[in-house]
């Protein structure tokens, strides 16, 4: 409110509010003697309200223990109490104070960590991030292999779902920038590294840019040619929405169930192989050259069913991944296997859900979760991902290691795809689309086009 007093009229030059790195401050950065969960008086007395005895009266089954049975059901429901207060009273009234006033809500939170510390700084991390209607990330290096897709997927797949116009990037070079002189990592990046780390953000759905590199060791023409390419290339890859047809769950129920408090980091033994499966699942896809999106509980429910199809507005999904998904609500459970009784494919990779948000077990789930392929380990999931649909563009000629491609569909022109060559060689090879159209080719680097059968 004060930003509007003070500015009247002007605050129309803004485009978004930010917030850097919020979070609840409750895991250790290093040892401490004692544990920490979040609280406040209004979930206490909410929490004795809603189960008829103090929260204080479960603070055992929060901590140590197997997360089974009465232990499970506890933390469970604590941290969804924790998850719905972070979303409804941080994000929602940032989102809901934006719009009105003719602004975007952005921000990034940390995103860095591993999703086993999500319950302690969010609840649910990934609601969260769809609180904002210009969901962000930061991505501290121009290195290309050091830059973590997961990162730049998460704020992607979350503006996919929002329907989303913006979604942005704090993109730097600091890990070249924050080490002593000497250290191999404290060196220049060249144009073409800078551009293979946008790249990748690009692929995870990333189209605006805020930049914090060093440009002193550029030239003006090279600093242009830059700007040029990436402004090309997210032209092109932000046209239409995802056609995406793997999603991965985003295991939040799982991640709350098995979260222990530690006196440095933070986790549990379920919480770190869930994470574990998630990030893996991930980055299986992404070497693999295919498209994926991360979604969520709401995202599937609300989905429609359609000939082996989960149709979520303008999105399809054909394969769904539940890593390590121990926890799974009873009506997302339903949904899934509707889908997979029409033709899709549900792949469950590790432990089979076993709890809903309502029973610790639940007896019904084990019946829904009948005809879900099992994976044991995650070098096999991109293959059988690929024995359930062929992907919609594929390398045909040249090593497929190092290619990685988004796909996005467009009302009136037809598919768009991204193609880019993840590696520091060159590449000689042929790609193919799914049914040989014709295509046009536009080029980044120099912004010619040029047409060619696929």
């Amino acid at each position: 409110d004060a930003y509007a007093r003070e500015l009247g009229s002007a605050l129309r030059y803004i485009t978004s509010t930010f917030t850097d790195e919020p979070s609840l401050m409750t895991h250790w950065r290093k040892p401490m003697p004692y544990l920490c969960l979040p609280v406040s008086d209004e979930l206490l007395a909410d929490y004795e309200t809603k189960f008829g005895h103090p929260l204080k009266d479960d603070i055992l089954a929060l901590i140590p223990g197997e997360p089974v049975g009465q232990t499970a059901a506890i933390r469970h429901r604590y941290w969804s109490m924790v998850a719905e207060r972070v979303a409804e009273n941080f994000t929602g009234p940032i989102a809901e104070w934006a719009a009105k006033h003719g602004l975007f809500s952005g921000g990034h939170l940390l995103g860095e960590e591993s999703p086993a510390m999500h319950p302690t700084i969010y609840g649910d991390f990934f609601r969260v991030l769809r609180g904002l209607s210009a969901p962000s990330c930061d991505v501290l290096t121009s290195n290309p292999p050091e830059v973590n897709v997961l990162t730049p997927l998460f704020a992607g797949s979350a503006g996919e779902l929002n329907g989303a116009k913006r979604v942005m990037s704090e993109a730097s070079d600091y890990h070249q920038r924050c080490f002593p002189k000497g250290d191999c990592r404290n060196v220049q990046k060249t144009a073409r590294q800078i551009i293979g780390s946008l790249n990748r953000q690009i692929w995870g759905g990333v189209n605006t840019f805020t930049s914090y590199y060093r440009w002193n060791a550029f030239s003006a023409d090279e600093r242009r040619a830059i700007n040029e390419e990436v402004g090309r290339t997210v032209t092109i890859a932000s046209e239409g929405r995802s056609a995406a047809d793997v999603a991965v769950l985003y295991p939040a129920d799982t991640l709350m169930t098995g979260f222990e408090p530690k006196r440095f980091q933070t986790g549990g033994a379920l919480a770190r192989r869930a994470s574990a499966a998630f990030m893996n699942s991930v980055h299986s896809i992404f070497a693999a050259g295919r498209p994926l999106m991360i979604v969520d509980n709401r995202s599937i429910v609300e989905a429609e069913i359609s000939g082996g199809v989960l149709v979520n507005g303008s999105l399809r999904w054909r394969t769904v991944v539940l890593p390590n998904t121990v926890t799974l609500p009873i009506g997302v459970a339903r949904q899934l296997a509707a889908f997979a009784a029409t033709g899709g494919q549900v792949i469950v990779l590790g432990e089979t859900p076993v709890n809903s948000e309502k029973a610790f077990p639940d007896a019904e789930l084990s019946g829904l979760t009948a005809k879900w392929t099992r994976v044991s380990s995650v070098k096999k999931l991109a293959e059988a991902v690929a024995r359930h649909h062929a992907p919609a563009i594929a390398v045909t000629r040249g090593s497929k290691e190092v290619m990685r491609f988004s796909h996005r569909r467009t009302e009136k022109d037809g598919d768009v795809f991204f193609v880019a060559n993840d590696s520091p060689e060159s590449w000689d090879g042929a790609v193919r689309i799914v049914g040989d159209p014709a295509v046009r080719v536009w080029h980044p680097p120099n912004g010619r086009f040029y047409d060619e059968a696929a």
